[in-house]
């Protein structure tokens, strides 16, 4: 008897989510609340003041500016650098921790809707016809098991409420083909991160990234800062499996993340693995406002810049690029798991004013 086939597809989760569910989340939302707070320590006045960036697009960027601005310190101020990341850092917990209690299951069968579309009904997309390979794989009639797996950027745990809420529904059965029962498995969501609950994780990449040199070295600024690192003494188990769905994927999915070079481990490895198999296939979510739906030009211009954005932080030679493009899907402006469906009233009516 022949081994059943199956096929892992492996949902890499960001902010977006959080923001498509209407939670006020984004860096510029957080920095306005942050400046405003007026703390006793100087050094952490003059931080806000002098060095916060307040017009950052997104997440990654505020991570490569914990990195720049270390050159405002020295060996001797090292602490006070020390005190302001602390500071910065427990801040964005208690407002990320108050934006995650507005979250409520409000609409149950709504949720489960999206979730199952977002899940299951892919294939319907407008993928690259020159890649037919990936629409095949992700039909409903293709005969071989399927395993979901889930990887969260965030901290909160909105995606895992919403995910656990469809795990409930009667929507997840057994398919059939040509006669044949075939399974569709959910797996659990892996906080690569951290969560607001245990051991968040912000800061750069690697070394190269932290512009003081005389500081790079020192272990009160790696311990904190240089993601990698604190994931080795922390919470090695995570990148373990993290790098170990990453290798056993047919099929990644990023939806919400913002491809910045602070996690530009995960990029090379994803990179990787791209090239190992010429049937691995990449889809990528990206909201872009400023896209007219209308305006296919905008829309092309946009799927290259995302693309290059992507192979830029996977060290993978230019001349690979263009043999790789074409299993690399972007999807623009696209609201996969719906919007503004799981929030309070009083959320939803602020979000609704901006």
């Amino acid at each position: 008897m022949l081994p059943r086939r199956y096929m892992q597809i492996t949902y890499l989760i960001g902010n977006g989510f959080d923001l498509a569910m209407g939670l006020k989340t984004s860096y510029n939302d957080f920095i306005t609340t942050y400046i405003n707070i007026h703390p006793k320590n100087l050094c952490v006045q003059r931080f806000k003041r002098e060095i916060i960036e307040p017009d950052l697009e997104y997440w990654s960027k505020m991570e490569e500016m914990i990195g720049e601005c270390t050159c405002n310190y020295t060996i001797d101020t090292l602490q006070d650098f020390c005190s302001c990341y602390d500071n910065l850092l427990h801040e964005l917990s208690r407002y990320l921790s108050k934006q995650d209690s507005l979250f409520r299951k409000k609409n149950a069968q709504r949720t489960c809707r999206a979730f199952h579309a977002a899940l299951f009904s892919l294939s319907k997309l407008n993928f690259n016809p020159e890649n037919p390979v990936l629409t095949a794989m992700l039909s409903d009639q293709i005969m071989e098991d399927r395993d979901y797996f889930f990887v969260s950027f965030n901290y909160t745990k909105v995606f895992d409420r919403c995910l656990h809420q469809f795990r409930k529904s009667e929507r997840i059965k057994n398919r059939i083909v040509a006669g044949k029962h075939f399974r569709d498995t959910i797996g659990p969501v892996l906080h690569i991160h951290g969560t607001l609950e245990k051991l968040m994780i912000v800061g750069v990449n690697d070394e190269t990234q932290i512009n003081n040199r005389d500081l790079s070295s020192k272990k009160d600024i790696r311990n904190r800062i240089i993601k990698p690192d604190v994931m080795k003494k922390l919470s090695q188990t995570n990148a373990i499996q993290f790098s170990s769905l990453i290798d056993s994927s047919n099929v990644i999915i990023l939806f919400g993340v913002s491809i910045g070079s602070t996690d530009k481990i995960w990029w090379k490895k994803i990179g990787d693995w791209l090239i190992t198999d010429p049937d691995h296939q990449l889809v990528i979510f990206v909201y872009l406002p400023k896209v007219d739906r209308e305006n296919s030009g905008q829309h092309l211009v946009s799927i290259e810049e995302t693309q290059d954005q992507f192979l830029i932080n996977t060290d993978i030679s230019p001349q690979e690029h263009a043999s790789l493009r074409q299993r690399i899907q972007v999807i623009v402006n696209y609201p996969l798991f719906g919007s503004c469906m799981c929030v309070t009233k009083q959320s939803r009516d602020k979000t609704m004013a901006n």
